[in-house]
């Protein structure tokens, strides 16, 4: 930790050096950023010399220093709309921190007098009069500034809490004494909001409905505007992006010059970065729009029970000179209530339009680099290859339908205007969760449908409309195109969601979701590859998960020492009171499993591997071939053929040793005959030799 915390401290200082504000927090993302993109130089198992230290601050200060920069210009709006966001909080808590510390001092005063004696008219005096004094200052007036409402609230202080109560007031405890004040204050305001509905009093309190209102107007007329001018901007970079994918255009690239084909490659990969940017720009607009709808309905509501009790206040009051307190008493202290959240609402809105603000500033961050002309030659070229498809028989390229996280800030906008649309949408997931079994009563049907979870399946279109309801992984974006297209953001279709290990995953079309079933590891393990070469899609896909240690929440959160959030709460930012039905499914097993899928156990294909990487030093690359490029290269892979050789078997051989024998001949017969000794020699492995020698 301190090893990381001095080199944010050096990296903000060289920045500083080149007249160049730094964050800590950039910087330390930023830090993590290059660990992760160079982990060859930086192992995470080691701990850094002087060298690898210097290394890296210099590397992060490259990068920081880097003008006219998309990539890193979406960094530093992350970083300031995750700033922006906890800001609010802590403005908001200052603010009532500020006057809860005003109101302390007078409490405390209150609290803690004493009486001389039952007759001490001077101090039940000065009592009533800090009790008055208390009352002014929770209704927002400083002493002596507004006189016609400070005479109000005295004449519903004498209704409520005449002097003759004092006394009893005085024998109280501490914590009923401050229970009291507080319910006082309510009532007290709960009188003049009544007055000011008959048209009789409410001097000097703000309209805080109608405040709220307005700025809710406001706000959301900006926040749809600019919603629609991204949601241009991003089809448009879409339309420029895939045609530069196309096929058609991949073979005029290949017969471009080498300095050609490098330049248009830097193009396209510099008007992603761009897309990036504009498309993490309009998730945050959106989800301030959200925002918005939930504190308009909130509001709404909020108005609805407002009138509600002031009309059952005029039921019950009517033309009556008095009432038991016991029925209207409630209904002030709930009047009141209901007001300080209209005030609570008005504060929050105005925070949110200061992260509004915030975003404005990244809006001309960078020089664009795409052209009108560029839009127009991809357009020229989208309908030409209809007009080819359609002479054929066949059916144009389907425009997928955005959805999730990845829908286009049009579709949000016109969804907000229609009031129809759910605020949360699918980034913050729905009913069922995403664990649920889609099909409702009909979930015996897709029983079978998710058997195998280590392989992935297509989701049929019958259960579509429930996938709306689940949270998408990449938040909506489709991994086939962001890998086999170098990073391109296309949002999935609300057809081709397909289910891999529990999530969900929205693809561009038929043949990206073909492609993702037939190897969805292969894509998992490119997006995050991707996402490490282009750290700003760590938090535009919500890969926190696989990148601990790139969290912008966690990194302010060790930065001011903060109370532990999650890295959803702060990019989120949604409202802390934003309810909504949902369910939820326990899991089975809560520690998680660390299963890693790529592990090879058998030593033999270990070493299989290990030739194959050792004969890859020994080749030279002849050709090469462009991506998806129709010139195909033919080309012969040598192979170790098997030896030619014999096999030697085993050879039978005795083991005993040879034996001499000795026989005597001519003992019998003619007298005449000789006697003759015969030396036989036996060996079991060789051949029998006899030998005879006259005998004597």
């Amino acid at each position: 930790m301190e090893a990381i915390k001095r080199i944010v401290s050096e990296i903000s200082f060289m920045c500083r050096l080149k007249n160049v504000t730094v964050s800590d927090t950039l910087a330390a993302f930023v830090t993590h950023a290059i660990v992760l993109e160079h982990v060859n130089l930086f192992p995470l198992d080691k701990e850094l010399n002087e060298s690898d230290v210097q290394d890296l601050v210099r590397m992060a200060v490259e990068r920081l220093l880097t003008v006219d920069s998309a990539s890193l210009e979406t960094i530093k709006m992350q970083v300031a709309f995750d700033t922006a966001k906890l800001d609010e909080v802590d403005i908001l808590d200052a603010a009532r921190a500020a006057r809860e510390e005003r109101e302390a001092a007078l409490l405390h005063d209150i609290v803690d007098m004493r009486l001389k004696g039952a007759n001490d008219v001077e101090a039940l005096t000065a009592l009533y009069r800090r009790i008055f004094n208390f009352l002014v200052l929770r209704a927002g007036l400083e002493a002596g500034a507004n006189r016609p409402a400070e005479r109000e609230i005295a004449a519903a202080l004498e209704s409520v809490f005449p002097r003759i109560g004092l006394k009893a007031f005085t024998l109280l405890s501490p914590d009923d004494k401050s229970a009291q004040l507080h319910e006082l204050a309510n009532i007290v305001l709960g009188i003049r909001l009544f007055n000011r509905s008959i048209g009789k009093g409410g001097i000097g309190i703000v309209d805080f409905p109608a405040l709220a209102r307005a700025r809710i107007k406001e706000f959301l007329q900006l926040t749809g505007t600019e919603l629609e001018n991204i949601s241009t901007l991003c089809d448009q970079y879409s339309e420029v992006l895939s045609n530069r994918h196309s096929v058609p255009r991949a073979a005029l690239v290949a017969a471009m010059a080498p300095d050609e084909q490098a330049a248009d490659a830097a193009k396209t990969a510099r008007l992603q970065e761009e897309l990036a940017n504009r498309r993490q720009l309009a998730a945050y607009i959106a989800l301030l729009f959200d925002g918005l709808q939930q504190s308009a309905k909130h509001v709404a509501e909020l108005e609805r029970l407002h009138d509600k009790e002031l009309d059952n206040l005029k039921q019950i009051v009517g033309a009556k000179s008095s009432v038991p307190k016991e029925h209207v008493y409630p209904r002030f202290d709930a009047l009141a209530k209901l007001w300080v959240a209209f005030e609570e609402e008005a504060a929050m809105l105005q925070v949110r339009r200061q992260t509004l603000d915030v975003l404005y500033q990244y809006r001309g961050s960078f020089v664009p680099r795409l052209k009108s002309e560029d839009v127009s030659a991809a357009r020229a070229a989208r309908r030409a290859a209809a007009a080819i498809a359609a002479g054929n028989g066949g059916v144009g390229e389907s425009r997928a339908a955005p959805l999730g996280g990845a829908r286009s800030a049009r579709d949000a906008a016109d969804g907000s205007r229609g009031g129809g649309s759910d605020a949360g949408g699918v980034m913050g997931g729905g009913v069922g969760g995403a664990g649920a079994r889609p099909g409702g009563a009909d979930g015996a049907r897709g029983e079978g449908l998710f058997a195998d979870e280590d392989a992935a399946e297509r989701i049929a279109p019958d259960y579509a409309p429930s996938m709306l309801q689940l949270s998408l992984e990449l938040e909506g974006y489709c991994p086939v195109t962001l890998v086999d297209k170098a990073g391109l953001l296309l949002p999935g279709s609300a057809e081709c969601i397909v289910r891999y290990r529990r999530r969900y995953y929205a693809c561009v079309d038929d043949g990206a979701a073909g492609a993702f079933v037939a190897s969805p590891a292969r894509y998992v393990q490119g997006t995050l590859a991707q996402a490490t070469r282009s750290p700003e899609l760590i938090q535009l896909l919500r890969l926190q998960e696989h990148f601990p240690g790139t969290s912008i929440a966690e990194v302010m959160r060790q930065a001011r020492a903060r109370a532990p959030i999650s890295a959803e709460d702060a990019l989120l930012g949604a409202p802390a009171r934003a309810m909504m039905d949902a369910q939820m499914q326990t899991q089975v097993h809560l520690v998680d499993k660390h299963i890693d899928h790529s592990y090879e156990f058998s030593e033999w294909a270990l070493r299989r591997r290990a030739l194959q990487l050792a004969n890859l030093r020994c080749k030279a690359t002849k050709a090469s071939q462009t991506a998806k490029s129709h010139m195909r290269t033919e080309a012969t892979t040598q192979v170790y053929l098997p030896r030619e050789s014999g096999t030697q078997t085993a050879v039978t051989t005795g083991t005993e040793a040879p034996r001499m024998v000795n026989y005597i001949t001519g003992l019998r017969g003619h007298p005449d005959s000789e006697m003759h000794v015969v030396n036989l020699t036996i060996d079991p492995g060789a051949p029998r030799v006899v030998k005879t020698r006259k005998g004597r």
